[in-house]
């Protein structure tokens, strides 16, 4: 069901990150105007990732109770008192999900 998804947005974010090469070839006043350009044209899809990406740069993606059980949760995990997984682990347990 997200396979879709997960593809449309993993091509967007290849899009969005720029090499250090081009980096550093551009000036930060020409990316700024190109991103305006970008922004300018884009369709609704495109602008709504590029403002989950500046509220989750800004902090603005958890509420409070939100940080707090997260940070919770890192402690438990740095502690040994949570179990964890790889990310291939992680992967296949989503996708087994998605398949049902």
């Amino acid at each position: 069901m997200f396979k879709g998804h997960r593809a449309k947005l993993k091509k967007a974010m290849k899009l969005l990150t720029l090499p250090d090469q081009i980096k550093s070839i551009m000036g930060s006043a020409q990316m700024r105007e190109e991103l305006h350009q970008f922004i300018n044209h884009a369709d609704e899809r495109v602008l709504n990732l590029i403002y989950g990406m500046m509220k989750a740069d800004n902090g603005g993606l958890l509420t409070t109770e939100q940080q707090e059980d997260l940070d919770k949760r890192i402690e438990r995990h740095r502690n040994g008192e949570s179990k964890s997984y790889s990310w291939s682990e992680a992967r296949a347990q989503i996708e087994k999900r998605d398949e049902v």
